[in-house]
């Protein structure tokens, strides 16, 4: 503790003359890799990275396999630390932690850990300050690049930031971490006010909107849709300027249309249908228990062995429903209207069409099994293809949405599609907007984050 409280009466002392208030808000300032560090004379660094002293206060064993495997990439030297003092490089890292704020995280988190840059000769507080600088960025690039919380991909902090270290620019580097998509950025500013004074409720939801964006950026640029699953609204753009907005129906809270980052491939227009697993067991199998007709009376066509059969003949009660494939054809009834808009995911998701038109006027529109149901398809797939090398008119669009044969239209330039749990967000007019958390996202991410 001692130490600690040295540490930070050093940095007290000391910050003012180590960080302009240039270098905090401009971290291009950093160092890069052509920056020397301090020879370990005294053995301090050394010893610890051996395990011959003891671990810093607070450092865990993983803090510390972490930090031997980053130095052992930079030839276990000083990283932070010159020949003529702290560097550039180390300035600029303890500068983007004490503005981790901006980044919708906790800069008193980091500097917890890392008190300063202390202007001392001690070779043995010279060590500690070294190593709590690397442990506070090592940190600091998982939570800013990969997100706190983001269970969904591994992310390797120490690869990071090694690479990092070796970059001509740091401060640069640094300033690259946080996502750069649209999304992030119009967060960021909300979180500064930007568009107006917020709640602290709303603070919290801008937070995990932030956290949620770091585990799947969004493409940046050109032409691209970005859905909002909670607004329910699809949004498309073309250079980050909107160009087409409309209302969408997401999937019930027992069925989820879920965060994704896709692309439309193909416009598949006049679709047949035919009926995923899930649907059939928990939708359709209990009706043709009850009526054996069901199938015929809704238009299904019903195949076992790649065979139409009668569906009317089978003992739904005890056959099992896998062995059998459910097809809607193209026309009126079809549940996917008159045009698909084909993803790539390999969870069946994908844009399309529908015959259900009043759900649109509804404010709460949670009504599909998971797929996205637009509110303007012709509008959208026009959009689409005025983007690519043959493009179409609406009156070829609107024809072949209604032919009475499926056809495709494949895109030589997939439009990237952002599927996003968005409730708090700016809009393409430029207003911040939020939304009710229906799928309870934002509760169980604001318990971990402590909010």
């Amino acid at each position: 503790m001692l130490v600690h409280r040295l540490l930070t009466l050093a940095f007290l002392f000391t910050a003012s003359a180590l960080l302009s208030s240039c270098e905090v808000s401009n971290l291009s300032t950093g160092g890069g890799a052509t920056e020397v560090g301090q020879a370990d004379k005294d053995g301090y660094l050394a010893g610890h990275l051996s395990g011959n002293l003891d671990r810093p206060e607070g450092f865990t064993s993983p803090d510390m396999q972490a930090i031997k495997a980053l130095y052992a990439n930079k030839g276990n030297a000083f990283i932070w630390r010159g020949r003529r003092g702290w560097t550039n490089r180390a300035k600029a890292a303890f500068a983007a932690l004490q503005n981790a704020d901006q980044e919708g995280l906790s800069a008193a988190q980091y500097l917890g850990i890392v008190y300063g840059l202390p202007e001392t000769k001690k070779p043995s507080l010279i060590a500690d300050a070294e190593l709590r600088l690397s442990k506070a960025m090592l940190a600091y690039v998982r939570d800013v690049r990969h997100g706190r919380f983001n269970t969904r991909s591994k992310f390797d902090p120490v690869a990071v930031l090694s690479n990092g270290l070796g970059a001509n620019n740091f401060g640069g580097w640094l300033s690259a971490l946080p996502p750069i998509g649209k999304t992030y950025q119009e967060l960021k500013l909300a979180l500064s006010g930007s568009y107006g004074s917020i709640s602290e409720k709303q603070r919290k939801k801008i937070l995990v909107n932030m956290e949620r964006q770091r585990w799947r950026p969004e493409t940046v640029g050109g032409r691209r849709i970005r859905v909002n699953i909670a607004g329910q609204e699809l949004e498309a753009f073309h250079n980050d300027r909107v160009q087409l907005t409309m209302n969408v129906v997401v999937g019930r809270s027992s069925r989820k249309t879920p965060a994704l980052e896709d692309q439309v491939v193909n416009l598949k227009f006049s679709p047949d249908w035919s009926v995923p697993e899930t649907i059939m067991e928990k939708d359709y199998l209990p009706r043709l228990k009850q009526d054996s007709d069901y199938a015929s009376k809704k238009g299904f066509k019903v195949y076992k062995n790649g065979k139409k059969i009668d569906a009317s003949k089978v003992d739904w009660a005890k056959a099992n429903f896998k062995d059998y494939h459910f097809r809607k054809p193209p026309g009126k009834g079809n549940p996917l209207g008159g045009v698909r808009f084909s993803l790539t995911n390999g969870q069946g998701i994908y844009l399309h069409d529908t015959i259900g038109r009043n759900q649109f006027n509804k404010d709460i529109r949670y009504d599909s099994s998971g797929c996205v149901r637009v509110q303007n398809a012709p509008a959208l797939a026009s959009w689409i293809m005025q983007g690519q090398s043959s493009p179409m008119s609406e009156g070829e669009i609107k024809a072949a949405m209604t032919q009475k044969k499926s056809t495709f239209k494949n895109l030589d330039t997939p439009i990237p599609v952002s599927l996003m749990y968005l409730t708090a967000w700016v809009d393409g007019a430029g207003q911040l907007r939020f939304a009710k958390d229906s799928y309870g996202h934002d509760r169980w991410l604001m318990r971990k984050m402590g909010l």
